[in-house]
C-alpha cells in the first residue's frame, strides 16, 4: 500500500512539474501577445491574421489593431462586448473576407485566449467561467495545442524571409490553391460565425458605434481560386445598412506587397492603410 502511494505521489509530482513547465513556457508565447490592448483609442481594428499583418501601423490614425491570427467572429464579439464595457467606442473595422464564416474559422479559432474578455454572463454562468478562464488557462497539460505552440517555436533568425515576389508563378498557383483549399474546406457556412456576426452589428447599433466592413487585398493568385466560393460576411453587412470596402484586388498587379497568398507584408500593409485612412 505505501508502494503504491509513493508511486501516486511521484505520478502527481511530474504532472505538476510538466504542468508548470508548459504553462510558464507556453504563457508568452501562447497568451502573450494576444492581451495586449490598448483602451486610449476610440477606433478599433478586428481581424484575424490578414488584420493582424497591419501591426501598429494603424496607430498613426488613431486606430487600434485588435486583430489576432485565427480570431473568429466570436472572439471579435467577445472583443467588442469588453470594449463597449470598459471604453468609449466611435468606429469598428472588422474584416468581412470570404472566408470569415467558413466551417475552418469556426474550427480554428481563440476561443480559449479570448475568455480573458469575457464576464460571467458572456459564458453563461459562474461555473463555466470558472471553467473556461481558469482551469484551461493554468492547466495547459491538458492542452495539446499549448504545446504544439511552444514546439513549433523558433527564435528569428536574422534572415530576410521570402516574399510572394521571390516565388516563381508556378510556386505562387501552387500554394494559393492549397490555401484556398483549406481556408473553404465545404460549401456551407458557419451558422454559429452568422450568429456572432450579427450580435456585432446588434451591439454596434445599440452602442452607435459606426460598424464599418474590409475586405483586406489578396494576390491575384488567391483570388483567381476564391473568387467563385466568396462567402457572404460583406454582404450581411451592406444588408443591414453598414458600409464596406472591399480592397481584395487592389494591389493583385503587386506581388512585392505580399508576405505569402493572403497575407500583406509590411509594404503591402503601409498601402493599404494609406488607402484605408489616408485620404
Amino acid at each position: 500500500m505505501r508502494k503504491f502511494v509513493k508511486h501516486i505521489l511521484l505520478f502527481t509530482l511530474l504532472l505538476v512539474a510538466v504542468n508548470a513547465i508548459l504553462y510558464f513556457t507556453g504563457r508568452e508565447l501562447y497568451f502573450g501577445s494576444y492581451e495586449v490592448l490598448s483602451l486610449e483609442r476610440r477606433s478599433y481594428f478586428l481581424s484575424d491574421s490578414r488584420g493582424q499583418a497591419l501591426n501598429d501601423l494603424t496607430e498613426k490614425y488613431g486606430i487600434h489593431n485588435f486583430s489576432h491570427g485565427s480570431d473568429s467572429y466570436e472572439d471579435m464579439l467577445r472583443k467588442l462586448r469588453f470594449l463597449v464595457r470598459n471604453t468609449k467606442v466611435d468606429t469598428v473595422y472588422i474584416s468581412v473576407d470570404g472566408h470569415s464564416l467558413t466551417s475552418y474559422r469556426e474550427r480554428k479559432n481563440n476561443l480559449d485566449r479570448s475568455v480573458i474578455y469575457c464576464n460571467v454572463e458572456d459564458l453563461g454562468g459562474r461555473l463555466e467561467y470558472f471553467k473556461q478562464k481558469y482551469v484551461k488557462r493554468y492547466l495547459p497539460i491538458f492542452r495539446p495545442e499549448i504545446a504544439e505552440v511552444i514546439k513549433i517555436y523558433k527564435p528569428a533568425s536574422g534572415k530576410k524571409p521570402k516574399t510572394w515576389a521571390d516565388r516563381s508563378l508556378d510556386d505562387r498557383i501552387k500554394r494559393a490553391e492549397k490555401r484556398v483549399r483549406t481556408n473553404f474546406p465545404e460549401g456551407e457556412e458557419s451558422e454559429k460565425l452568422k450568429e456572432a456576426l450579427f450580435e456585432i452589428m446588434k451591439i454596434s447599433r445599440q452602442n452607435r458605434i459606426e460598424l464599418i466592413g474590409i475586405k483586406l487585398p489578396l494576390t491575384k493568385e488567391y483570388n483567381s481560386f476564391a473568387e467563385k466560393i466568396d462567402g457572404t460576411a460583406d454582404d450581411m453587412l451592406i444588408e443591414n445598412g453598414f458600409k464596406v470596402y472591399d480592397f481584395s484586388k487592389i494591389f493583385e498587379n503587386d506581388p512585392e506587397y505580399f508576405a505569402d497568398q493572403d497575407h500583406l507584408n509590411s509594404t503591402g500593409a503601409e498601402a493599404v492603410i494609406e488607402k484605408l485612412f489616408g485620404s
